[in-house]
């Protein structure tokens, strides 16, 4: 990297924040994004198909990381993460973000963003 954080062509954003913005306002999961006991249910979630849906994952892989104490928003941003940089998998980013303490940590330690 030439030492500028990487940002949206026509927006000049960085490119976390339309990470955020998917996850946050596109998704509408602010306040619904936990486990629950019993997370599977007898009806698919509503959420967890939204998101298999739009990122072409299983349905069944969505619900397995989010029955594995994954919130919906963390699944999100590693599945949006994983589209900006293929070299990492969601599972991966997700196992990062579990010993990191936030998500910028996780972007700044695959170069997506810059100290």
């Amino acid at each position: 990297m030439d030492g500028k954080e990487q940002v949206l062509p026509r927006s000049g954003k960085p490119i976390w924040e339309r990470v955020l913005l998917i996850a946050l306002v596109v998704f509408g999961i602010a306040g619904c994004s936990s486990p629950e006991e019993g997370c599977l249910g007898t009806e698919p979630h509503p959420i967890g198909v939204n998101i298999a849906t739009n990122y072409d994952v299983d349905y069944a892989q969505v619900m397995a990381w989010y029955c594995e104490d994954y919130a919906f928003d963390d699944i999100i941003l590693a599945l949006e993460t994983a589209s900006l940089k293929p070299e990492y998998d969601a599972e991966t980013l997700l196992e990062m973000r579990t010993s990191a303490p936030s998500w910028d940590d996780v972007w700044q330690g695959i170069g997506l963003t810059e100290d």
